[in-house]
This record gives C-alpha cells, sequence and structure tokens, in this order.
C-alpha cells in the first residue's frame, strides 16, 4: 500500500473523498494541488463510512487498492489510512484530533474541499471547531458561485485569508479559496457508465480500469 507517515517538518495536506473508484480528476486535483499550496506529498484520505451521501459500493480494500494502483506513477501523492479503517462514522473533526494527536500542534494542515462541500460544511458535526485544528482549502472553479447560509457566510468572512504565506506561518485558523481547472468527472457518473458497458477511457487510470474488470465491479 502506498501510505506514509507525514512529515512534520512541513506543512500537511488533506484531500479526502470516499473514491468510490477514484479517478483522473482526483488525481489532477490532488497534483495541482501540491504545486499549488508549495506541499509534497498530497495526503488523499479515503472515508470509511460517510455521514454525507450512501454507503460506498466498493469495499474499503478495494477503495484502498485502487487507491494505491492510480499512485504508482503520482510520487506527490501518499494514502492516509485515519478514517478508512475506523469502524465508526467518518466525523472530519474526530480525524483531523487523531492527525493532531499524531503530528502535534505547531505544524500546519490544509484540509482541501470542493466548493460544493463547503457550501454545506454547517452541516458536518462540530463544523465551527474545524478551524482549530486545520485551515480550510475551498477548490473551484474559476468564477464558481459562493452559496452560503448566513451563519456559514459571518464564519468564513471571519477567517478568510488569501495570504498563503501567513496560512503556512500558523498551524491552522484560517480559510482560502483556490481557483483550479477541474476535469467534469465524477464517481457516480462512472459507476453509470459501468453498468452501461459503456468505455472509461481518459476517466480512469488504466490500472484502476483493470483492476474495476477483474473484480467486477460496479456492475
Amino acid at each position: 500500500m502506498v501510505t506514509g507517515k507525514f512529515d512534520i517538518s512541513m506543512a500537511v495536506a488533506i484531500f479526502g473523498g470516499t473514491f468510490d473508484p477514484v479517478h483522473l480528476g482526483h488525481i489532477k486535483v490532488a497534483r495541482d494541488l501540491s504545486e499549488h499550496l508549495g506541499i509534497t506529498p498530497i495526503a488523499l484520505m479515503p472515508c470509511g463510512k460517510p455521514t454525507h451521501r450512501l454507503r460506498p459500493v466498493a469495499t474499503p480494500l478495494q477503495r484502498l487498492e485502487m487507491l494505491e494502483l492510480s499512485m504508482s506513477r503520482n510520487p506527490h501523492l501518499i494514502v492516509d489510512e485515519t478514517e478508512i479503517c475506523n469502524d465508526t462514522p467518518s466525523y472530519t473533526i474526530n480525524t483531523l484530533h487523531k492527525i493532531r494527536s499524531r503530528i502535534g500542534s505547531a505544524e500546519t494542515i490544509f484540509l482541501c474541499v470542493g466548493s460544493d462541500t463547503l457550501n454545506h460544511l454547517d452541516s458536518w458535526y462540530k463544523w465551527t471547531e474545524l478551524t482549530n485544528y486545520c485551515h480550510i482549502v475551498a477548490i473551484s472553479r474559476p468564477g464558481s458561485p459562493e452559496k452560503y447560509s448566513s451563519p456559514l457566510m459571518d464564519w468564513i468572512s471571519s477567517r478568510r485569508s488569501i495570504d498563503l504565506a501567513k496560512l503556512k506561518q500558523n498551524p491552522a485558523g484560517y480559510v482560502y479559496h483556490c481557483e483550479l481547472s477541474l476535469l467534469d468527472i465524477s464517481s457516480t457518473k462512472i459507476r453509470q457508465k459501468i453498468k452501461q458497458n459503456k468505455s472509461l477511457q481518459n476517466l480512469l487510470p488504466k490500472q484502476v480500469v483493470d483492476y474495476i474488470h477483474i473484480n467486477h465491479l460496479y456492475r
């Protein structure tokens, strides 16, 4: 398994998801985050038991193995198993607490989420406490609209920063917006294509396509 301990001499960047399956859009975002934030490696963290979506189709082990295959040519990426090895629901605040207990309170943590996730952050468990443990990096397409409730808008406004250097000098506390070119790929659409026996070309790493076929996933 391509896993790794965080190097606590530098900032930690976490990009979470169910990765059911991991696709080229995930890989591109992670690579672009590494370049934009100036952080290597980026840790892809598969969710064990999601609290805001349906249970993943693939098993935790299968999702981990697909991530491993997708990273065979991506040395700037690692897998972190903090959530997926848990039997309890994956609450991000608990995950951050575990990571903090591992690396200490002085290191910088970036939690990287899509702008659609940030739009609904106020539905998360203990969401107002997240920036006690990390900075939040919101990833969006250029020109994407913000759709926040009033409490969430006030919370973000009080923590928003455009100064990446400032964030790296602090372990946590800020919300940073990052515009990247995103591929129009989703795991949901990929699972539908597999059921319909449609081509997966340019959607998944070849090793992942082979793994899905060999294990008869998403049929």
